[in-house]
């Protein structure tokens, strides 16, 4: 273990344990008790941290009040990989007739590879965020109330989902040439594709 887990272990450990010792003794009430465990907790680590670096304790504490406010750029595409992940292994775990597990898998595969392109080349538009929603959203709500059928169900309602899968492949994929050409202007009035098919 790092010396940093320590000094943080330690830290909490304390602020528990001054939390407690307040309570006890002061009886202020369970969330002022707290309040003062967390901050003796947090300083002690940050004391901690500081020395085991040999820096100020205030250069520690701007590096803490700098991580904890600064947005985690990479966290909505992780979340659209995660969705996609999970999809992909939904639909693996039900035994699916080929004819609907390859578009899903090639659908997947196409979110997965267009959607950090979109943000790259044109963050914020709504086109974007259209193919984000359909990978985060409308894609695992399609894929989960089919694979949730019963297997007769599921052969009557084949046919509809890989026509629909097939004009969704068909639209990222128009999406992604655009992005691919550098097209941005045509990438974006394409914008509220889902909610004109679907």
């Amino acid at each position: 273990m790092d010396d940093k887990t320590k000094s943080i272990m330690f830290g909490v450990a304390v602020g528990f344990l001054s939390a407690y010792l307040v309570q006890y003794f002061f009886r202020p009430g369970t969330l002022f008790s707290f309040l003062v465990g967390g901050a003796v907790g947090i300083g002690l680590t940050i004391f901690l941290i500081a020395r085991a670096r040999g820096e100020k304790a205030s250069e520690v504490a701007q590096e803490v009040i700098e991580q904890a406010v600064k947005p985690d750029p990479g966290a909505p595409e992780r979340l659209v990989k995660e969705q996609l992940t999970q999809l992909n292994e939904r639909i693996r775990l039900v035994p699916l007739d080929i004819a609907i597990l390859l578009p899903c898998e090639q659908l997947i595969d196409l979110l997965w590879n267009t959607i950090p392109h979109a943000r790259e080349k044109s963050p914020g538009s709504e086109t974007t965020f259209d193919l984000e929603q359909l990978a985060t959203t409308h894609l695992p709500k399609l894929l989960g109330s089919f694979v949730d059928l019963k297997p007769a169900a599921r052969t009557a309602q084949q046919a509809e989902l890989i026509q629909q899968l097939a004009e969704l492949q068909a639209n990222v994929a128009k999406l992604q040439k655009h992005l691919d050409q550098g097209e941005l202007h045509e990438f974006q009035v394409e914008q509220g594709f889902l909610k004109q098919k679907y």
